[in-house]
């Protein structure tokens, strides 16, 4: 199984007091492409209101869906074979 690597992004953290979407999916550490945090850290910051990202490893295909009818459409359409 291929191991995704994680990022650790502004989120609707102390660092984005805005709460500018923009912002929020912005990588707050400088050497984000190379150092990557642990399992700890992600769960630490996602209850601290931050986001994680993806480093997406060649040959993947991530879906990113937010909303409900996006997910029971990608799911009839996975299970269809499509």
């Amino acid at each position: 199984m291929t191991k995704f690597q994680y990022v650790l992004c502004a989120g609707f953290s102390s660092v984005n007091p805005e709460r500018d979407a923009n912002k929020a999916k912005a990588p707050i550490r400088k050497g984000w492409t190379r150092e990557f945090p642990s399992e700890d850290e992600v769960q630490s910051w996602l209850r601290a209101g931050g986001w994680i990202g993806a480093v997406v490893p060649t040959g993947c295909v991530v879906l990113d869906l937010d909303k409900g009818a996006a997910v029971d459409l990608a799911e009839r359409l996975l299970s269809e074979g499509a």
